[in-house]
């Protein structure tokens, strides 16, 4: 059976806003399939989802179901009616909750930027006392901080601000002056305010280190994104070509590349690339009369769900299988 698509830790309670893609909605087969009450009642419940814990996952009840997509506990009847298309795109997983993809997918970054803030926090805190002090802050990375929370369960980070020079935290040939900023503090992250508590929705990107370079974890080689580029526009020229490489579609990149070992290779791009040509779907050549031909993108591509969909051969005659 399926693992939880989400960690059991993540909780978005005190997040008012839940993304939605419009066109995403637009094209789903949901928009296009669903009967009115169906659609109805599959709204109420992503927005039950993502207010659940972990987020973006529902009980396995229909008395629970049946009212959270407004039909009251004592109508489970009527529920039932509706209950396989409300609930199309949901997975049962072996924690024994129905989880949907891509309610997943934006609880996972909304949760990651809700963490990226507090590490920000955190750094503005380390840097006001270390003013205070008259000394140099030093900045734990977002990776560092994150393990040191999830290990203590305290957010706060300990190590004294050094006098002069580098520490060992520092990346080497650092001025004293450049670890002055906190982290990110010059970046606008992307988000909306959340309740009456003044946090923010905020979605960075990538975890920095205090001269701004994004940090690689230790053993895995930095992500060749221009290359991986430039393999894709070779293999798939039919597809949109990508312009402009911004944070975005780099910061999707370098996580499935981090993924796994194999994918951490231009020989492995090359052949999931050509993995995606074999799909007649995929190269828009398989379409109905009531639809355009599918035309993707690397960006559409590297997105979690739809890069495990890819993987998963959900999008290929029955062969299945990595790349």
């Amino acid at each position: 059976m399926t693992e939880p698509l989400v960690p059991a830790e993540i909780d978005l309670r005190d997040f008012e806003f839940m993304p939605l893609q419009v066109a995403r909605l637009r094209d789903s087969d949901l928009a296009i399939e669903a009967t009115g009450d169906e659609f109805r009642a599959a709204v109420l419940l992503w927005c039950t989802a993502w207010h659940q814990v972990p987020a973006g996952s529902l009980p396995d009840n229909d008395t629970a179901l049946a009212s959270y997509a407004g039909y009251g506990r004592g109508d489970v009847k009527s529920w039932m009616r509706v209950r396989t298309g409300a609930l199309r795109g949901f997975v049962r997983c072996s924690d024994g909750r129905l989880y949907h993809p891509t309610i997943a997918e934006k609880a996972i970054e909304a949760w990651d930027g809700k963490l990226r803030l507090r590490h920000r926090r955190e750094c503005e805190r380390i840097k006001k006392a270390a003013q205070r002090a008259g000394a140099t802050p030093v900045y734990p990375t977002f990776d560092d901080w994150r393990a040191h929370m999830e290990r203590t369960g305290s957010d706060r980070w300990d190590v004294p601000a050094v006098s002069q020079g580098a520490s060992p935290g520092t990346s080497k040939g650092q001025e004293q002056g450049q670890l002055r900023d906190v982290p990110g503090e010059s970046l606008p992250l992307k988000g909306q305010g959340i309740g009456d508590s003044g946090e923010g929705q905020e979605t960075g990107e990538e975890s920095s280190s205090p001269d701004g370079e994004v940090d690689t974890p230790v053993g895995v080689p930095p992500c060749p994104h221009t290359e991986i580029v430039a393999v894709y526009h070779e293999v798939l020229p039919e597809w949109r070509r990508i312009v402009e490489l911004n944070e975005t579609r780099k910061s999707l990149l370098r996580a499935r590349w981090r993924s796994k070992p194999a994918r951490q290779d231009l020989g492995w791009w090359r052949r999931f690339f050509g993995y995606v040509r074999k799909s007649p779907f995929l190269m828009g050549q398989e379409h109905d009369e009531h639809r355009r031909p599918f035309e993707g993108d690397l960006e559409w591509l590297v997105r979690p769900t739809n890069f495990a969909k890819v993987i998963e051969g959900k999008y290929h005659a029955p062969e299945g299988g990595e790349a």
